[in-house]
Protein backbone atom coordinates (compact mmCIF):
# COMPACT_ATOMS: atom_id res chain seq x y z
CA UNK A 1 0.00 0.00 0.00
CA UNK A 2 0.86 3.66 -0.34
CA UNK A 3 2.48 5.81 2.27
CA UNK A 4 0.00 7.22 4.32
CA UNK A 5 -0.47 11.12 5.05
CA UNK A 6 1.54 12.50 2.20
CA UNK A 7 0.99 15.87 1.55
CA UNK A 8 2.25 17.95 -1.76
CA UNK A 9 5.45 15.15 -2.08
CA UNK A 10 7.21 16.22 -5.84
CA UNK A 11 7.34 13.30 -8.39
CA UNK A 12 6.38 12.89 -12.16
CA UNK A 13 8.31 16.33 -13.63
CA UNK A 14 6.77 18.62 -11.17
CA UNK A 15 3.82 17.10 -10.44
CA UNK A 16 2.61 16.27 -6.75
CA UNK A 17 1.98 13.35 -4.88
CA UNK A 18 -0.59 13.61 -1.85
CA UNK A 19 -2.16 10.30 0.04
CA UNK A 20 -4.93 10.41 2.93
CA UNK A 21 -4.92 8.79 6.52
CA UNK A 22 -5.09 5.70 4.87
CA UNK A 23 -2.30 5.63 2.16
CA UNK A 24 -4.97 6.32 -0.60
CA UNK A 25 -4.41 8.80 -3.42
CA UNK A 26 -5.35 12.27 -2.93
CA UNK A 27 -6.08 14.16 0.60
CA UNK A 28 -10.15 13.61 0.96
CA UNK A 29 -10.65 11.39 3.76
CA UNK A 30 -13.57 8.93 3.27
CA UNK A 31 -15.11 7.32 6.46
CA UNK A 32 -15.90 3.61 6.65
CA UNK A 33 -19.54 4.90 8.13
CA UNK A 34 -21.54 6.37 5.43
CA UNK A 35 -23.66 9.50 6.17
CA UNK A 36 -26.20 10.50 3.52
CA UNK A 37 -27.31 8.89 -0.03
CA UNK A 38 -23.83 10.01 -1.88
CA UNK A 39 -23.07 7.19 -4.29
CA UNK A 40 -19.93 5.62 -3.73
CA UNK A 41 -17.77 4.64 -6.02
CA UNK A 42 -14.22 2.57 -5.28
CA UNK A 43 -11.74 2.04 -8.34
CA UNK A 44 -9.29 -0.83 -8.28
CA UNK A 45 -5.95 -0.93 -10.64
CA UNK A 46 -2.55 -0.66 -10.86
CA UNK A 47 -0.42 2.75 -11.52
CA UNK A 48 -2.78 4.04 -14.56
CA UNK A 49 -5.78 4.30 -11.72
CA UNK A 50 -3.03 5.32 -9.27
CA UNK A 51 -2.44 7.81 -11.64
CA UNK A 52 1.84 7.57 -12.04
CA UNK A 53 3.08 10.48 -14.37
CA UNK A 54 -0.12 13.26 -13.52
CA UNK A 55 -0.70 15.00 -10.30
CA UNK A 56 -3.32 14.45 -7.96
CA UNK A 57 -6.08 16.46 -10.03
CA UNK A 58 -4.97 14.51 -12.85
CA UNK A 59 -5.93 10.72 -12.15
CA UNK A 60 -9.20 9.39 -13.80
CA UNK A 61 -10.73 9.08 -10.68
CA UNK A 62 -10.14 12.39 -9.31
CA UNK A 63 -11.72 13.77 -12.90
CA UNK A 64 -14.61 11.40 -12.51
CA UNK A 65 -14.96 13.09 -8.92
CA UNK A 66 -14.85 16.14 -10.44
CA UNK A 67 -17.75 15.11 -13.23
CA UNK A 68 -19.71 13.79 -10.19
CA UNK A 69 -19.09 16.32 -7.08
CA UNK A 70 -22.40 14.49 -5.46
CA UNK A 71 -20.50 10.91 -5.17
CA UNK A 72 -17.39 9.75 -3.41
CA UNK A 73 -14.78 8.63 -5.61
CA UNK A 74 -12.25 6.28 -3.57
CA UNK A 75 -9.04 5.91 -5.77
CA UNK A 76 -7.70 2.38 -4.59
CA UNK A 77 -5.18 1.90 -7.38
CA UNK A 78 -1.63 0.77 -6.34
CA UNK A 79 1.86 1.03 -8.75
CA UNK A 80 2.61 -2.37 -9.32
CA UNK A 81 -0.56 -4.28 -8.66
CA UNK A 82 -1.74 -7.29 -10.60
CA UNK A 83 -5.71 -8.42 -9.99
CA UNK A 84 -4.68 -10.76 -7.39
CA UNK A 85 -3.56 -7.51 -4.90
CA UNK A 86 -6.63 -5.92 -6.07
CA UNK A 87 -8.43 -8.86 -5.11
CA UNK A 88 -7.10 -8.51 -1.35
CA UNK A 89 -7.00 -5.34 -0.79
CA UNK A 90 -10.77 -5.36 -1.59
CA UNK A 91 -11.40 -8.10 0.58
CA UNK A 92 -9.88 -6.29 3.40
CA UNK A 93 -9.74 -2.70 2.92
CA UNK A 94 -12.21 -1.72 -0.07
CA UNK A 95 -15.41 -3.35 1.04
CA UNK A 96 -15.22 -1.65 4.71
CA UNK A 97 -16.71 1.15 2.71
CA UNK A 98 -19.53 0.05 1.70
CA UNK A 99 -19.46 1.00 -2.27
CA UNK A 100 -21.95 1.22 -4.24
CA UNK A 101 -20.22 0.10 -7.47
CA UNK A 102 -16.72 -0.86 -7.51
CA UNK A 103 -15.00 -0.44 -10.74
CA UNK A 104 -11.73 -2.56 -11.74
CA UNK A 105 -9.28 -0.50 -14.58
CA UNK A 106 -8.11 -3.69 -16.37
CA UNK A 107 -4.64 -3.47 -17.93
CA UNK A 108 -3.79 -6.39 -19.68
CA UNK A 109 -0.54 -6.77 -18.41
CA UNK A 110 -1.85 -7.68 -15.27
CA UNK A 111 -2.43 -10.74 -16.22
CA UNK A 112 0.42 -11.96 -16.32
CA UNK A 113 1.73 -10.36 -12.81
CA UNK A 114 -0.90 -12.08 -11.57
CA UNK A 115 1.55 -15.50 -11.86
CA UNK A 116 4.49 -13.32 -10.20
CA UNK A 117 5.69 -13.59 -6.17
CA UNK A 118 7.61 -10.49 -6.88
CA UNK A 119 7.32 -7.40 -8.49
CA UNK A 120 8.84 -4.53 -7.07
CA UNK A 121 8.17 -6.21 -3.87
CA UNK A 122 7.39 -9.97 -2.54
CA UNK A 123 4.02 -10.39 -3.09
CA UNK A 124 1.11 -13.14 -2.41
CA UNK A 125 -0.17 -14.39 -5.77
CA UNK A 126 -3.27 -17.48 -5.81
CA UNK A 127 -2.91 -20.47 -7.73
CA UNK A 128 -6.11 -22.10 -9.28
CA UNK A 129 -7.07 -26.01 -8.71
CA UNK A 130 -10.16 -28.22 -8.68
CA UNK A 131 -11.32 -26.04 -5.41
CA UNK A 132 -10.93 -22.84 -6.47
CA UNK A 133 -8.17 -20.38 -5.63
CA UNK A 134 -5.46 -21.32 -3.19
CA UNK A 135 -3.76 -18.11 -1.67
CA UNK A 136 -0.03 -18.58 -1.90
CA UNK A 137 3.29 -17.20 -1.30
CA UNK A 138 2.72 -15.63 2.21
CA UNK A 139 3.06 -14.54 4.34
CA UNK A 140 4.79 -11.57 2.39
CA UNK A 141 7.95 -10.31 4.12
CA UNK A 142 7.93 -6.55 5.09
CA UNK A 143 10.32 -4.21 2.14
CA UNK A 144 12.73 -3.21 5.14
CA UNK A 145 13.18 -7.34 5.47
CA UNK A 146 14.01 -7.80 1.59
CA UNK A 147 15.92 -4.78 2.07
CA UNK A 148 18.06 -5.93 5.04
CA UNK A 149 19.26 -8.88 3.09
CA UNK A 150 20.35 -7.34 0.16
CA UNK A 151 23.38 -6.79 0.77
CA UNK A 152 24.13 -9.80 1.54
CA UNK A 153 23.24 -10.85 -2.39
CA UNK A 154 25.42 -11.33 -4.78
CA UNK A 155 25.21 -8.86 -7.38
CA UNK A 156 25.20 -11.20 -10.14
CA UNK A 157 22.17 -12.47 -8.74
CA UNK A 158 20.87 -9.11 -9.02
CA UNK A 159 21.46 -8.94 -13.34
CA UNK A 160 20.36 -12.38 -13.38
CA UNK A 161 16.77 -11.14 -11.96
CA UNK A 162 17.42 -7.87 -14.63
CA UNK A 163 17.34 -10.84 -17.05
CA UNK A 164 14.26 -12.59 -15.74
CA UNK A 165 12.03 -9.29 -15.73
CA UNK A 166 13.03 -8.70 -19.42
CA UNK A 167 11.66 -12.03 -20.51
CA UNK A 168 9.07 -13.50 -18.05
CA UNK A 169 6.41 -11.68 -19.97
CA UNK A 170 7.34 -13.46 -22.74
CA UNK A 171 7.71 -16.63 -21.02
CA UNK A 172 4.05 -16.25 -19.77
CA UNK A 173 2.75 -15.64 -23.23
CA UNK A 174 3.85 -18.96 -24.06
CA UNK A 175 1.44 -20.05 -21.03
CA UNK A 176 -1.71 -18.53 -22.01
CA UNK A 177 -3.66 -20.76 -21.06
CA UNK A 178 -3.10 -20.81 -17.77
CA UNK A 179 -2.09 -17.09 -17.85
CA UNK A 180 -5.62 -16.65 -18.72
CA UNK A 181 -7.40 -19.28 -16.85
CA UNK A 182 -5.87 -17.46 -13.73
CA UNK A 183 -7.18 -13.86 -14.18
CA UNK A 184 -10.45 -15.52 -15.19
CA UNK A 185 -10.86 -16.77 -11.93
CA UNK A 186 -9.87 -13.68 -10.28
CA UNK A 187 -11.86 -11.77 -11.92
CA UNK A 188 -14.86 -13.80 -10.95
CA UNK A 189 -13.97 -13.99 -7.35
CA UNK A 190 -13.78 -10.43 -7.26
CA UNK A 191 -17.13 -9.90 -9.20
CA UNK A 192 -18.78 -12.64 -6.55
CA UNK A 193 -17.16 -10.76 -3.58
CA UNK A 194 -18.84 -7.50 -4.68
CA UNK A 195 -22.24 -8.87 -5.60
CA UNK A 196 -21.95 -10.69 -1.93
CA UNK A 197 -21.25 -6.97 -0.14
CA UNK A 198 -24.00 -5.38 -2.36
CA UNK A 199 -21.83 -3.62 -5.05
CA UNK A 200 -22.21 -3.75 -8.49
CA UNK A 201 -18.85 -5.02 -10.20
CA UNK A 202 -17.54 -3.07 -13.43
CA UNK A 203 -14.46 -4.04 -15.46
CA UNK A 204 -13.14 -1.50 -17.63
CA UNK A 205 -10.80 -2.35 -20.82
CA UNK A 206 -8.23 0.49 -20.89
CA UNK A 207 -5.77 0.42 -23.49
CA UNK A 208 -2.10 1.47 -22.39
CA UNK A 209 0.04 3.66 -25.22
CA UNK A 210 1.72 0.65 -27.09
CA UNK A 211 -1.68 -0.52 -27.60
CA UNK A 212 -3.18 2.75 -28.59
CA UNK A 213 0.10 2.27 -31.18
CA UNK A 214 -0.80 -0.86 -32.57
CA UNK A 215 -4.52 -1.58 -33.68
CA UNK A 216 -3.50 -5.42 -33.57
CA UNK A 217 -2.04 -5.38 -30.37
CA UNK A 218 -5.55 -3.57 -29.02
CA UNK A 219 -7.71 -5.86 -30.53
CA UNK A 220 -6.32 -8.69 -29.04
CA UNK A 221 -5.80 -7.52 -25.82
CA UNK A 222 -9.56 -6.47 -26.01
CA UNK A 223 -11.30 -9.41 -27.26
CA UNK A 224 -8.98 -11.61 -24.54
CA UNK A 225 -10.71 -9.24 -21.61
CA UNK A 226 -13.97 -9.41 -23.27
CA UNK A 227 -13.25 -13.37 -23.07
CA UNK A 228 -13.16 -12.92 -19.22
CA UNK A 229 -16.61 -12.35 -19.46
CA UNK A 230 -18.27 -15.93 -19.24
CA UNK A 231 -16.25 -16.12 -15.51
CA UNK A 232 -18.92 -13.13 -14.38
CA UNK A 233 -21.58 -12.64 -16.58
CA UNK A 234 -23.69 -10.71 -14.00
CA UNK A 235 -20.62 -7.74 -14.11
CA UNK A 236 -20.37 -5.42 -16.32
CA UNK A 237 -17.71 -5.19 -18.94
CA UNK A 238 -16.83 -1.96 -21.33
CA UNK A 239 -13.57 -1.02 -22.92
CA UNK A 240 -12.63 2.33 -23.75
CA UNK A 241 -10.23 1.75 -26.32
CA UNK A 242 -13.33 3.04 -28.96
CA UNK A 243 -13.29 5.98 -26.94
CA UNK A 244 -9.62 6.39 -27.35
CA UNK A 245 -9.28 5.96 -30.89
CA UNK A 246 -12.28 8.44 -31.34
CA UNK A 247 -9.92 11.27 -29.76
CA UNK A 248 -7.16 10.02 -32.18
CA UNK A 249 -9.13 10.52 -35.39
CA UNK A 250 -9.63 14.14 -33.87
CA UNK A 251 -6.26 14.45 -33.38
CA UNK A 252 -5.04 13.91 -30.06
CA UNK A 253 -2.13 11.85 -29.60
CA UNK A 254 -1.28 9.62 -26.80
CA UNK A 255 2.17 8.19 -25.18
CA UNK A 256 3.16 5.54 -26.93
CA UNK A 257 5.08 4.18 -23.82
CA UNK A 258 4.80 4.78 -20.18
CA UNK A 259 1.55 5.91 -18.76
CA UNK A 260 -0.92 8.68 -20.30
CA UNK A 261 -0.58 12.43 -19.65
CA UNK A 262 -3.56 14.02 -18.43
CA UNK A 263 -5.74 13.85 -21.74
CA UNK A 264 -5.70 10.10 -21.38
CA UNK A 265 -7.04 10.46 -17.69
CA UNK A 266 -9.81 12.49 -19.36
CA UNK A 267 -10.54 10.23 -22.14
CA UNK A 268 -11.58 7.50 -18.69
CA UNK A 269 -13.26 9.43 -16.71
CA UNK A 270 -15.45 10.70 -19.67
CA UNK A 271 -16.11 7.47 -20.69
CA UNK A 272 -16.56 5.93 -16.70
CA UNK A 273 -19.18 9.31 -16.17
CA UNK A 274 -20.83 8.30 -19.48
CA UNK A 275 -21.57 5.11 -18.16
CA UNK A 276 -22.35 5.67 -14.54
CA UNK A 277 -24.79 8.73 -15.92
CA UNK A 278 -27.07 5.92 -18.34
CA UNK A 279 -26.82 3.25 -15.23
CA UNK A 280 -28.66 6.03 -13.15
CA UNK A 281 -25.95 7.41 -11.11
CA UNK A 282 -26.82 10.79 -10.65
CA UNK A 283 -24.20 12.57 -12.72
CA UNK A 284 -23.71 16.22 -12.31
CA UNK A 285 -25.22 18.18 -14.86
Amino acid sequence: MLKPGLRDVPAFDGKTISTNSMGLRGKREFSYTRTGKSPRILILGDSFTFGDEVGDHESFPSMLQARMPQAEVINMGVHGYSHDQMLILLREEGLRYAPDIVILGFIYIDVYRNMLGFRDYAKPRFESGKNGLRLVDTPVPPPDDVLRGNKYRSRLADFARLGWTRTYYSWFVNRQEETDHLARDLLAEIARECRTAGAEPLFAFLPTGRELADNILADTHESRFHSFRDSAQDAEWISMLPLFRQRQEQGVTFKETGHWLPQGHDVVSAGLYDYLSKAGYLASE
